[in-house]
């Protein structure tokens, strides 16, 4: 039953994803990365299905699927169709008018600035559910590290703050600690396997931390 429930929910979370696209396209980096995210979860899905996994047949992991994907709906649901949207949106509003777009209708981009406040959110409740998934996985010996894989969606996702850090959005000193603690983690897991468990991962991560630093270092010159 679960199961039933959560696949219900999955489509419908998918076609308010889709039709949202076609209404507004692709609004910023963050609702880039959770469409990638999010086709990586379905795929996950039907992965699960298709082979019969174990996982598919947590409950606990499905109720977990199910709160998640009835947030997002809600979320999507209000954005596209709440016709008394009121949201504090001024701050985006006077930072879209400094860029030369003066004719945005205020009632029409509220939404869109409020689902994209809740972007983050909707990461991290995925990238939740995907470690969960990982974790709970049927009792066998992983080739991977979980805290490998952790570290390369954490990697990935940096190229939010990278792009933020490069406009000046962000505080370049903590974002620069956040990026060494993240490189001296990968560094250990390294040492630490040696060989044990597939290290390619680590070495995209280091993409990604090579280009964090790149922006800080650019952020801090300029």
């Amino acid at each position: 039953m679960h199961r039933i429930i959560r696949y219900i929910l999955t489509l419908l979370l998918t076609l308010l994803v889709i039709l949202y696209t076609i209404k507004n396209s692709i609004t910023g980096q963050s609702y880039f990365v959770f469409l990638s995210i999010y086709v990586l979860y379905i795929l996950l899905n039907i992965k699960d299905i298709i082979k019969k996994n174990a996982i598919n047949q947590n409950k606990k992991y499905n109720m977990l699927q199910i709160i998640v994907l009835l947030i997002m709906i809600l979320i999507f649901v209000r954005t596209l169709y709440d016709p008394t949207f009121i949201v504090n949106s001024q701050k985006n509003l006077v930072q879209l008018k400094k860029i030369g777009i003066e004719y945005l209708d205020e009632v029409q981009y509220q939404p869109i600035f409020y689902l994209s406040q809740n972007m983050i959110y909707f990461i991290g409740l995925i990238l939740l559910l995907l470690i969960y998934r990982k974790i709970n996985m049927e009792k066998q010996e992983s080739k991977y590290n979980s805290i490998t894989i952790s570290c390369l969606i954490i990697s990935i996702i940096s190229i939010i703050p990278s792009l933020q850090c490069l406009s000046g959005d962000i505080n370049h000193f903590k974002y620069l600690a956040f990026t060494i603690i993240l490189l001296g983690i990968e560094i250990y897991r390294l040492i630490k396997d040696n060989n044990k468990k597939r290290e390619w991962p680590i070495y995209i991560s280091w993409i990604f931390n090579t280009l964090a630093l790149i922006s800080i270092i650019v952020n801090i010159l300029l």
